[in-house]
């Protein structure tokens, strides 16, 4: 099908033309056209052209207020995924289509799902652009950080307030695709080496930025959260986005980040037990600075003019001893004139740690709950913790753990009030078995005892570690004997802290009023033994926090006023009122919290509905084995009184049988005797018939073997005399031929022996030829040696006459040296020297003339072999042509 007839009826069907096919007929076409280019006879063509008139089809036919075109367009190109780059994706596709496609919330949750997977298919596959790939994640992440709801920021909270309900639902509905794009992306990477490590690079640096942080911990929430996280939970425990979500519970002032930091790490630490106890255990002593500042954190409040109702006022005035308490702890909490900075504020950070703190997100904080941390690392090394509780200050510091702020651990952490905070959470735990069992260095030294857990296994085991859930089991008051809880009774005692159970099934329409909800949190969150009654109380009209105007306030207190004059001011031009901010403020920071804390839950819920599923598994099993062992109980006592029956019987049965034997013994001997007589008569009667029968049977087959040899003989005596008669001629000339052979034979024995004869006078004459040779070559030798030697005694001649001539010459001169002795002596030395030379010269000859012999006697040697080795005229060679 060409491709213009593709874009034809995909217009018709935008245009709900009458003319128009079904979609569905449509989308088979397309995957019939989609499958003939992808095979292998026809790659010369390609979607190119396709993909040209689909974009001309978008710009020209798609109505963007149309949900059914988007949805179509979405389907086409979800079928066509196989075929479409990842670059086509990325700068044609996410912009037109994709991107409005996630950010509308009335689209089909099919077509919503097709969008993802597109967008996942653009970020994983890498292919032949992947710098492209790189970017556009790292744009996926931007546009999570930049351009989806930040909760976290007060200019969009304001923004926020003035939309409509449409509206928020897109921007929810845009950020929650976002981040569930961006977790399934880790998640489901096809190489886990580079896609899934680069999703937490990009994490790591955009949590580098303080203004990130915030959702960054959100999507970090979500990731971890997921159930397929812990196959990937190794590579996080080595990548630096962990350590740096470590320095975030310790440096970073804001209580909001912190609860997330908390929250994501309480989900890690179960999962890190399983995969990555290492470095699980590496990480220890960070995890335990952790919580000693969680537990010594005190809350920030921005203080405003003495005129303005503090929180005390936002509490039932009847209860004297919780305003009096509070109003205590607000003045404790502002010892310091520097506009409520707490000790750990003025802890600065060491130089080199390249750190970026984040200050207070709210102005109202209240400091995060540590329980579940502390319930988690108590379960996971609870001798580390006792430890750590004796001395916090002294364990970092032995375990090597280096301060982050300038100060060391002593200054930095207070032990006695580390060990005052501890010490009310530890009390709401039961003893933990290994504190007896064993101690602080063992428990760091098996780092593989929770490999076979699951993690809602070890949820559960946690969970039963506190003291509440521990008394609900069989033996809680012996538990609680043990531990000095007081066991719970229904009898009247002194009040405790109560909380009212709203009836859900009632019909009738509840009224809340977001002031009760929030004076009741910072209640609940102060720290306060409250009293929590049915009739609620009425709030005054002053309920939240004024905007700072102090000139003499810390950085951080002039920073938020800056924020939160900025916030006032919306686009519209018209200043918000300030308690208006604060009010919204409170309840963004609320809302956070609780969407945070209901993330946890589900978390929770979920695991321990999987622990519940296999203690449920457990049961049903332990109950089948119970069934079934006492159903072979019971059959065990039915066997054992059917074989005592039967024993009886058998008893019984043996006396009869035992008499019936004895009758039986008689008759049979009596019977026996017969048996034989009559057998001996029948074996004489059989034995005399069976040898007449055998006589008469040798007798017949000897005549028949006597006839068939007779025959046998006969015939081969014919055979014999013809073979004679035809084989006499033959005979004869055998005879002639055994002659012939002998007489041959003894001419060939004497031809060999002629030819041995011959040989042997050929090799005698060979040897003399070899002689006479070698006498000849000897005779040259002798006379060129005797022509040499004449030459050199015609030389020696000469040379002694000349010696004769220099030795009158020498008398003559020694007589005329005897008269001149110094004249003598220097004619003497030149002679001497000329001498030596004469006689190196001579030496020289010497040997060329004995190398000359040398030579002379190696060719002599040659011609020698040369000659010896001729053959004659009769060689062994011949003696197979001279034999025949």
């Amino acid at each position: 099908m060409p491709e213009t007839e593709i874009s034809k009826q995909l217009r018709a069907i935008l245009a709900d033309a009458f003319d128009a096919p079904p979609l569905k007929e449509f989308l088979d076409l397309l995957d019939t056209e989609v499958a003939k280019v992808s095979s292998p006879d026809r790659l010369e063509y390609s979607l190119g052209p396709l993909e040209e008139d689909l974009i001309n089809v978008y710009d020209e036919a798609v109505d963007h207020a149309s949900l059914s075109q988007l949805e179509v367009f979405l389907e086409v190109l979800y079928h066509l995924k196989a075929n479409l780059s990842s670059l086509s994706l990325i700068s044609t596709w996410f912009d037109l289509l994709l991107r409005p496609g996630l950010r509308e919330p009335r689209l089909a949750p099919s077509a919503t799902s097709q969008a993802k997977e597109l967008i996942l298919i653009a970020l994983e596959n890498i292919g032949e652009h992947p710098e492209k790939v790189g970017e556009f994640r790292r744009r996926v992440m931007d546009l999570y950080l930049l351009d989806a709801l930040n909760e976290g920021s007060g200019d969009d909270v304001l923004e926020w307030a003035d939309l409509d309900e449409h509206e928020r639902e897109k921007r929810v509905w845009w950020k929650n695709n976002l981040e569930h794009t961006l977790a399934i992306h880790a998640l489901t990477a096809n190489s886990i080496d580079e896609s899934e490590k680069e999703f937490l690079t990009v994490a790591f640096h955009c949590f580098a930025s303080p203004t990130s942080r915030l959702q960054i911990l959100i999507l970090l929430d979500s990731f971890i959260s997921h159930p397929r996280f812990i196959d990937i939970s190794p590579q996080f425990g080595c990548h630096p986005l962990l350590s740096s979500l470590l320095l975030s519970l310790q440096l970073d002032n804001s209580s909001t980040v912190c609860t997330f930091g908390m929250s994501a790490l309480v989900k890690l630490l179960p999962i890190l037990a399983i995969k990555a106890c290492n470095e699980l255990i590496r990480i220890l002593p960070d995890l335990f600075a952790i919580l000693g500042r969680i537990v010594t954190w005190k809350p920030y409040r921005a203080f405003g003019p003495p005129s303005l109702v503090p929180y005390a006022d936002l509490l039932d005035q009847q209860d004297s001893s919780l305003v009096s308490e509070l109003e205590q702890t607000e003045r404790d909490d502002n010892v310091f004139s520097d506009g409520g900075q707490t000790s750990r504020d003025r802890l600065h950070l060491r130089e080199g740690l390249s750190w970026e703190r984040l200050e207070h997100s709210f102005d109202i904080t209240s400091p995060p709950s540590p329980f579940q941390y502390f319930s988690f690392l108590y379960y996971l090394f609870p001798c580390n913790l006792v430890a750590f509780l004796r001395g916090p200050s002294s364990y970092l510091t032995n375990a090597g753990f280096i301060s982050p702020y300038t100060v060391g651990w002593e200054q930095a952490l207070d032990d006695i009030r580390v060990r005052t905070e501890c010490e009310s959470l530890l009390r709401r735990h039961v003893a933990h078995p290994s504190i007896i069992t064993s101690d602080a260095r063992a428990e760091l030294g098996q780092p593989g005892r929770w490999a076979s857990y699951e993690i809602s296994q070890i949820l559960g085991e946690c969970v039963m570690l506190e003291v509440g859930n521990a008394a609900v089991s069989p033996d809680s008051n012996h538990s609680a004997q043990l531990h000095g809880v007081p066991p719970v009774t229904n009898g009247e005692g002194p009040a405790t802290p109560t909380i009212g159970i709203m009836d859900l099934y009632t019909t009738q329409k509840h009224r809340i009023s977001i002031q009760d909800m929030i004076a009741t949190s910072i209640a609940l969150k102060s720290g306060a033994e409250v009293e929590i009654i049915d009739q609620g109380t009425l709030l005054h009209s002053t309920a939240f926090l004024p905007g700072r105007t102090s000139a003499g306030e810390s950085t951080d207190d002039e920073n938020g006023a800056e924020n939160g004059e900025a916030a006032a001011a919306p686009p519209g031009g018209s200043p918000m009122p300030q308690n208006v901010v604060e009010t919204i403020a409170a309840l963004q920071r609320e809302v956070l919290l609780l969407r945070n804390e209901l993330n946890f839950e589900l978390w929770l819920k979920r695991e321990n509905v999987r622990h519940i599923g296999r203690l449920y598994q457990s049961r049903v099993e332990s109950k089948s084995a119970d069934l079934e062992r006492q159903g072979l109980h019971n059959k065990l006592r039915e066997y054992k009184g059917q074989l005592a029956h039967l024993q009886r019987e058998l008893t019984k049965h043996q006396g009869q049988a035992m008499a019936l034997k004895d009758k039986y013994s008689e008759w049979n001997v009596q019977l026996q005797t017969k048996l034989m007589d009559l057998r001996e008569q029948k074996k004489a009667w059989t034995t005399e018939a069976m040898e007449m029968r055998n006589s008469n049977k040798q007798l017949q087959t000897h005549l028949a073997a006597q006839g068939v040899l007779l025959a046998d003989a006969q015939n081969m005596v014919f055979q014999l005399q013809s073979q004679i008669k035809e084989d006499a001629h033959k005979v004869q000339r055998l005879r002639d031929y055994e002659k012939r052979i002998e007489q041959l034979t003894a001419m060939h024995r004497m031809w060999n022996e002629d030819v041995e004869t011959y040989n042997e006078q050929a090799a005698e004459i060979a040897g003399l030829q070899s002689d006479y040779q070698k006498m000849v070559l000897r005779l040259e030798s002798y006379e060129k040696t005797q022509m040499e030697m004449e030459e050199v005694d015609r030389a020696n001649r000469r040379r002694i006459q000349t010696l004769e001539a220099n030795l009158r010459a020498r008398r003559q001169s020694s007589d005329e040296a005897r008269r001149n002795p110094v004249h003598a002596i220097a004619t003497f030395s030149q002679e001497r020297s000329e001498l030596g030379k004469v006689n190196g010269r001579l030496r020289q000859e010497n040997e060329l003339l004995r190398e000359e012999v040398e030579e002379m006697k190696a060719m002599v040697e040659v011609l020698k072999t040369q000659i010896t080795g001729r053959r004659g005229l009769v060689h062994p060679s011949h003696d197979g042509v001279a034999g025949l």
